[in-house]
């Protein structure tokens, strides 16, 4: 388990924020929730609503691997009026990565790095978090204020319970 005095270094690569956060910012009852709910949640290939009241229309979809947790969060895009009311679709709001150790961290840094049109001069110190905004996440700017905190939440609930074993891996990718 990671100590109290650990530091996570936060990143948004498209918006050039960089924020260090201690691990004692997140309450214990938060950890607990997401050290419950990540397990059956990574590798599925599915995106699954977020354990929280009042984030209903939203959803995360998850790989991970010793100690590294990739991510992407997506809104639900109801009809508009006067839309056919086929089934809602999700919109990726924004794609994160966290890795707490060296041998993924170069891995998950790469998968970021695809998704920018530009490469941000930047290098992150373990333990990380950064994360990439796409286009969709303009329609949700109220989303803008705790996403990242979901982020670094799941961050290091991921980082407590890297030491266990995974569900195996899907056949779907990010």
């Amino acid at each position: 388990m990671a100590s109290s005095g650990s530091v996570l270094d936060h990143i948004g690569l498209d918006s050039g924020e960089r924020r260090a956060s201690q691990r004692a910012e997140v309450q214990p009852f938060v950890l607990d929730l997401l050290r419950a709910w990540l397990p059956s949640h990574v590798n599925t290939g599915r995106y699954h609503p977020l354990p929280t009241i009042g984030l209903e229309a939203f959803a995360c979809r998850f790989s991970a691997d010793q100690g590294a947790l990739f991510g992407t969060i997506a809104g639900l895009r109801m009809p508009a009026p006067g839309e056919s009311a086929q089934a809602p679709l999700l919109l990726p709001l924004v794609t994160f990565a966290a890795a707490n150790h060296a041998g993924n961290a170069a891995i998950l840094w790469g998968e970021l790095m695809r998704l920018l049109p530009k490469r941000p001069d930047v290098v992150p110190t373990l333990p990380w978090c950064a994360d990439v905004c796409h286009p969709a996440l303009r329609s949700y700017p109220v989303e803008l204020r705790w996403i990242p905190d979901f982020e670094r939440c799941a961050a290091w609930a991921w980082f407590d319970l890297s030491s266990s074993p995974l569900p195996p891996r899907a056949a779907a990718a990010h």
